[in-house]
């Protein structure tokens, strides 16, 4: 199954299918726990996932992306959204990755932030990773 570049369907990465949505739906969770997503976090993000998904996706594409990602933790909160990415990244064998991406989000700007490290968390629990 392949994936063009501007693609936003499942693309395969490692041999695994992954959604560059759950892997957004983290990063952009992360990105806006302190209420907004600065031009540096926004950078980031364009870098990372771009990098999630092996391909050069154009802004506009990321900028879809992210905004649907924002739209689902809206509506659905950020809870129910990570916990949901948390066990589809863990069933692609992506959680790992995608954690330490989202990591490099939370330093990105200002450092991890407790609202931030419950994100990471949350994602990690769901996906079955302890934390401590």
């Amino acid at each position: 199954m392949g994936s063009s570049a501007n693609d936003a369907s499942t693309v395969v990465q490692d041999g695994y299918l992954v959604h560059p949505r759950f892997i957004a739906d983290l990063l952009v969770a992360v990105a806006r726990a302190d209420g907004r997503i600065d031009e540096v976090e926004a950078d980031t993000l364009v870098q990372l996932i771009r990098t999630a998904v092996k391909a050069p996706l154009d802004r506009s594409l990321i900028r879809t992306i992210v905004k649907d990602s924002n739209a689902r933790l809206s509506e659905s909160g950020m809870e129910r959204v990570l916990s949901f990415a948390g066990e589809q990244l863990a069933e692609a064998k992506q959680l790992k990755t995608a954690l330490s991406m989202a990591i490099d989000m939370a330093i990105a700007s200002e450092g991890i932030a407790d609202i931030e490290r419950r994100a990471l968390y949350l994602c990690a629990e769901s996906g079955g990773l302890s934390s401590t």
